[in-house]
């Protein structure tokens, strides 16, 4: 249990810190506009070429990597609500390297998950 514990700690911190990169990419390329091809196609040239964008896509291939790899390990009631540790991840980077405010409410529900998630992990598995 103790591999498929770590494998989904990275699992959360990878993905997380990949959608972080994404955001980051997504604010430096801009919002799409107009929906024609010519606009689209030019908007996804620059989003492949955009060294965040770039990042955060092999973050998340890397998350997804290991989530198969925690998923041959154990069963699908334990790993996958286990990648709910992402949200706690996600709110911390964007709190700090993104300077978003989250409201107590918003943190307060994050604390519910990650207690569930705790309590997932501490039930054990296969």
């Amino acid at each position: 249990m103790t591999r498929v514990i770590v494998a989904m700690c990275l699992v959360g911190l990878s993905a997380a810190t990949g959608q972080t990169f994404l955001r980051v990419g997504a604010q430096q390329i801009g919002e799409i506009n107009d929906y024609g091809l010519a606009s689209l196609f030019a908007w996804f040239s620059t989003a492949v070429a955009n060294p965040w964008m770039i990042a955060g896509t092999a973050l998340n291939a890397l998350c997804y990597g290991l989530l198969i790899a925690a998923l041959s390990w154990t069963s699908a009631t334990i790993v996958l609500p286990l990648s709910a540790l992402e949200y706690g991840f996600a709110a911390l980077l964007a709190v700090a390297w993104l300077g978003e405010v989250v409201p107590p409410i918003r943190w307060a529900g994050i604390g519910l998950v990650v207690l569930g998630v705790l309590l997932i992990g501490a039930g054990g598995g296969a």
